[in-house]
């Protein structure tokens, strides 16, 4: 490796409004990223954009068939739903392949990192990790430094359950100040040749404060939520940046976009409607039993998320309590034994079969599920909003998305909305419409940004191109980049390819490196 390389990872940010803000002057260090190196947009190949999934896939190389991620929830062997977390990824992250070469590299915050297997270098756990706790970090000594210098370590705190919208706003700018100032300790840091940090700020403020940006009416107080987010970042581009060493390899990358929310959708009382989703007994006092249930068990989760101590996250996550508040609320009311297809997940477009053998209490046939898949896919193509738009473009089957050993995993189908305009609503009430506000659980307002397929990429330094704008840049593509620009072979399992357009034109030998010793 000539020099060190430093990557941000930007959640979400979209490239539209990175243009924007660049062009009125107001994202000075990402202009000048820009300006100095490569810049273009990142592309997700499958129309799914769920965080989990696109990381998996940028951090392996592979495709979520092979690396085994599909969903912040998914089934298990046994058929039963759980959280998704750093055991699930199947493969190697192209960072362990670094670490086996002598490449010492550093990962804080990344999704999908707990528990953290790194053997060479240090990584913090991401969002899946379940609070500040020593058994978040490797080696121990990284996080007790973290912690002695800055306190507890801010692990979720930008996830915004039980917030109300001004006193998130204000936590959105407080948490990115803080989140830079640990950054660039990090980045100061000299025992890493390849670091990568991730922050979740644009991401948030997109999601929850969209309308307000679109709207920009003065006397809003939140109006400015979604520039400040960005004008975060590019502070923290600096920041990190100084950190690290005028000749280090700076990238920024977001996995995807975002964008104006058109509404929420209630996947699973549209299967209702339609009849591939039975809940249990329609008498209108159990459904207000089921309602009042649901709405204590709600307000149960926001009120800890707000008022529980931060040190007791740690051990309220791995209770076995909210396993079970989180499976009553996704499931406790449907009715089994007469449902055939129903949605779950954090936020796409899931669409599960109840196949017999699989589920706990399957009813479709393995001879029936090839008419069940066309009966599916022709109700949601046809299914209409208030003003007789068709939201769903395609149904997709997910043999016709993904290959490899870890099919079975994925859903039996995957919903792909108009523009990605669409997402389904969290709350899932049985009598709610079909369509209205996209409500996410433990929220006190809907949110009103979705995802769009392209995210924002820009990258400058010694070993970086000077050509200006590139083409799309495959999500696949990026592991195998960085190892070609650390001077390593790209191992033949990758299905991504080098971006040699994107590294200067100066040769990048492969180099045989010692394996690192281990910790």
């Amino acid at each position: 490796m000539k020099t060190r390389t430093i990557v941000l990872c930007v959640s979400e940010m979209s490239p539209v409004l990175v243009r924007k803000w660049v062009d009125a002057g107001v994202l000075e260090n990402i202009a000048g990223l820009m300006a100095r190196g490569v810049a273009g947009r990142t592309r997700y190949e499958v129309p799914f954009y769920l965080t989990p999934q696109m990381w998996a896939t940028i951090t392996t190389g592979v495709s979520a068939g092979r690396h085994g991620v599909f969903d912040y929830y998914q089934r298990d062997q046994d058929g039963k739903v759980g959280i998704t977390d750093g055991s699930v990824v199947a493969v190697p992250r192209f960072w362990d392949r670094m670490a086996e070469r002598g490449v010492r590299p550093g990962v804080v915050n990344l999704p999908l990192t707990y528990p953290p297997r790194l053997h060479c270098g240090f990584m913090i756990s991401g969002q899946d990790a379940p609070g500040d706790h020593v058994s978040i970090a490797k080696p121990e000594a990284f996080y007790h430094e973290l912690r002695k210098r800055f306190g507890r370590y801010h692990l979720k705190d930008v996830f915004p359950g039980g917030q109300d919208k001004e006193s998130y706003a204000a936590l959105l700018s407080s948490e990115a100040g803080r989140q830079t100032e640990v950054f660039e300790a990090i980045a100061a840091r000299d025992d890493w040749d390849f670091l990568m940090l991730y922050t979740s700020g644009i991401a948030m403020a997109q999601h929850y404060f969209w309308a307000h940006l679109e709207a920009d009416e003065p006397r809003d107080p939140n109006r400015h939520v979604v520039r400040d987010a960005f004008l975060a970042v590019d502070r923290m581009v600096q920041t990190i940046s100084a950190a690290a060493g005028p000749d280090a390899n700076v990238f920024v990358v977001s996995e995807c976009g975002a964008g104006r929310l058109a509404k929420g959708v209630n996947l699973n009382a549209y299967l209702r409607h339609r009849g591939f989703l039975t809940f249990k007994s329609t008498a209108t006092t159990a459904r207000t039993a089921r309602r009042i249930e649901r709405g204590l068990l709600t307000s149960i989760r926001a009120r800890a998320q707000r008022h529980l101590p931060k040190r007791f996250f740690y051990w309220a996550n791995r209770s076995p309590l909210k396993k079970w508040i989180q499976n009553r609320l996704a499931s406790g009311a449907i009715d089994w034994l007469r449902t055939r297809a129903y949605h779950r997940g954090k936020g796409e477009g899931n669409i599960y079969f109840n196949m017999a053998g699989r589920e706990p209490q399957g009813v479709v046939t393995e001879m029936e599920r090839a008419a069940l898949a066309k009966e599916v896919e022709a109700s949601l193509l046809a299914l209409e909003d208030e003003g007789g738009e068709r939201p769903v473009v395609a149904v997709h089957r997910r043999e016709k998305l993904y290959a490899g050993p870890f099919l079975e995993y994925a859903p039996d189908m995957i919903v792909e909305w108009r523009d990605a305009a669409y997402m389904p609503t969290e709350r899932n009430f049985e009598d709610e419409a079909i369509f209205g506000p996209r409500w996410r659980e433990y929220m006190y307002w809907p949110t009103t940004g979705s995802h769009r397929p392209h995210g924002f990429f820009a990258a400058a330094g010694p070993d970086v191109s000077k050509r200006g704008s590139v083409d799309d840049i495959g999500l696949l593509d990026l592991a195998p980049t960085w190892l070609a620009l650390s001077g390593l072979e790209v191992p033949p399992e990758m299905e991504g390819r080098a971006r040699q357009d994107l590294l200067s034109d100066a040769p990048f030998p492969t180099v045989a490196r010692k394996s690192a010793e281990r910790l």
